[in-house]
């Protein structure tokens, strides 16, 4: 999954890398609009399955994410396909995201991420697949993989907060030749994932994209910040903590 920036950009079904820097923290919500005290970059995406009416779109962002864009049939085939769901990312009616998921023998996989350049950096990544992660929970899953681009940084602090850790490698996985780290969240049918994703969508849609608790959540520190409380850093640091990659090697 290539296509957040910093994520890479969205390879089709070759890997979840599109994630920009400030990607790795996402308010999810369905409902669009801007919160008061928030700026029109902060406008919450609308997040929805998608449709045919929504391909062209998402066929433009698929060309600038991903160096070996999905076709117009393939990605056809991949919405009406058996076991999968892509969603789509809209504000203001413009689709600006898109994500898949391939349940598989009581797996899901994430297959992609992407969106749009103009877009990036307004952590639409993880409302896509915080959408995606509870879908395949409506699938009665087990367990979450999906791959991404060695040594993309970004990402992969998106994906710990879901609770994904490597377990492996795919060597030259992607169309360049990079090679990729496969990660797996296991047990996400537990109380224990229920609760990391309420303290995802807590800590997330809690706060401005500029709080300035984002670099000290990301980075594990909790030192509180000028004008932030101290029951906000012990939501946040906890969702911080709960997030550490307990299923290597699972």
């Amino acid at each position: 999954v290539d296509g957040v920036d910093g994520v890479d950009g969205v390879d089709g079904v070759d890997g979840v890398d599109g994630v920009d820097d400030e990607e790795c923290g996402t308010s999810v919500s369905s409902v669009a609009g801007t919160p008061e005290g928030w700026s029109a970059f902060e406008a919450v995406p609308v997040i929805r399955a998608m449709e045919l009416g929504d391909i062209d779109q998402v066929l433009a962002i698929e060309r600038v994410s991903s160096p070996d864009p999905w076709t117009p049939g393939i990605l056809h085939d991949e919405m009406h396909g058996e076991g999968r769901r892509y969603h789509v990312a809209t504000i203001e009616g413009e689709v600006v995201g898109f994500s898949g998921m391939l349940i598989q023998v009581g797996e899901g996989h994430v297959t992609n991420i992407a969106v749009a350049p103009n877009f990036r950096a307004r952590r639409i990544a993880a409302h896509l697949l915080l959408r995606g992660v509870r879908w395949a929970l409506e699938q009665h899953v087990g367990a979450l993989t999906l791959e991404v681009r060695i040594g993309n940084e970004p990402a992969m602090r998106l994906y710990r907060r879901f609770g994904f850790a490597p377990v492996g490698t795919r060597p030259g996985y992607y169309p360049n030749g990079d090679d990729a780290l496969i990660l797996w969240a296991h047990d996400v049918d537990s109380a224990d994932y229920d609760m990391r994703l309420r303290i995802v969508e807590t800590w997330l849609s809690a706060r401005r994209m500029d709080d300035p608790l984002d670099d000290a959540v990301a980075s594990g520190r909790t030192t509180i910040a000028p004008g932030v409380s101290a029951q906000r850093v012990d939501v946040e640091a906890a969702g911080d903590t709960s997030m550490s990659a307990t299923t290597v090697g699972r």
